[in-house]
């Protein structure tokens, strides 16, 4: 079970879809923590980790940089838009949601969203964003290998955005990423494997997000470049 500290003032009914993977305790301010806990306060679900007295909330933030018209449709230039085909309004599977700001990036653009990640804290902290604010995008805490291997669902298009291992630069990635990465950790994907699976369940594409200068797996239809990462597309 996950540790979740929560206000005295919290009702029952706020923590209750929690309670299936969380033990509550009562708290009039984040306590010190020597494990990755959650927090519960008006604001709603955080993130508490060691070292760190602020907790890290999945908020608006990091939405409005992606859509900074601010008017309910992110930019449709972008280079994930472009990539994922956002022109059509496609169903989308993100299969390694993170704390899900691409995925929630293309429900923004009006594709119909679903998000998969694997990490149950992580989920917790993005299924409680997206029911606070509404967004209407489906999240399951899953595997993506396991439930593409063993399920017919399908979907126009298929986000793939893993975990990589971290490189040692000067330049630290934002904080959501740091706490990602030490949440979740370098995934040890079969990438080939998967992107062959991915295009199994795909109708239309499958979309590879990768370091600029990572190698190219297989051989994309095309690829969209910008200044750190890429977005190798694979058209079906």
């Amino acid at each position: 079970m996950i540790p979740l500290y929560h206000k005295p003032a919290i009702r029952a009914v706020q923590l209750e879809p929690l309670a299936p993977w969380c033990q509550f305790f009562i708290a009039d301010q984040p306590p010190k923590i020597e494990q990755p806990t959650l927090w519960y306060d008006h604001a709603g679900l955080s993130l508490l980790v060691t070292g760190n007295s602020h907790p890290f909330r999945v908020d608006e933030s990091s939405l409005v940089k992606r859509n900074p018209s601010g008017g309910g449709r992110a930019q449709p230039l972008s280079g994930l838009g472009k990539a994922c085909g956002v022109a059509s309004a496609p169903s989308v599977l993100d299969a390694f949601g993170g704390f899900g700001f691409d995925g929630l990036s293309l429900s923004l653009l009006g594709c119909e969203v679903t998000i998969f990640e694997r990490e149950r804290i992580v989920w917790l902290l993005l299924s409680e964003f997206v029911e606070r604010c509404g967004l209407g995008v489906a999240t399951h805490c899953r595997e993506t290998m396991s439930f593409l291997s063993t399920n017919e669902q399908r979907w126009d298009v298929i986000y793939l955005d893993p975990m990589f291992p971290q490189r040692h630069k000067r330049a630290l990635p934002n904080r959501g990423m740091q706490l990602l990465q030490n949440l979740v950790g370098a995934n040890d994907l079969d990438i080939e494997e998967c992107l062959q699976m991915s295009k199994s369940r795909a109708r239309q594409r499958v979309v590879l997000k990768r370091r600029a200068k990572d190698e190219i797996i297989g051989h994309p239809s095309h690829q969209i470049l910008g200044r750190s990462i890429r977005f190798d597309v694979y058209m079906l």
